[in-house]
């Protein structure tokens, strides 16, 4: 497991960096982040984290939508009942 933590740790810093230069950052990725995820997002001025898989059948709960600071929601269309959620506005 630690081998995949660190592959993915290295991908989503390369990611981030790609965004430096964007006002608003929202980071989207596959699973429910990782406490390991949390400061790199922080450090990179990420404030909400997009996620989906989750599913409703599934044995797992979605994360707080305050964590770490962050906020983060669960964006499984099942778990949405396929009902598109509104996640920011822009300017």
């Amino acid at each position: 497991a630690e081998k995949i933590i660190a592959r993915e740790v290295s991908r989503l810093t390369r990611r981030l960096e790609g965004i430096e230069g964007c006002e608003t950052k929202i980071a989207l990725i596959h699973y429910p982040p990782l406490d390991v995820f949390a400061p790199l997002l922080k450090e990179h001025g990420v404030e909400t984290v997009l996620y989906g898989h989750l599913h409703l059948n599934g044995r797992d709960y979605p994360v707080p939508e305050r964590w770490n600071g962050l906020r983060v929601l669960c964006v499984a269309a099942d778990r949405l009942h396929f009902t598109p959620r509104l996640v920011a506005t822009l300017d």
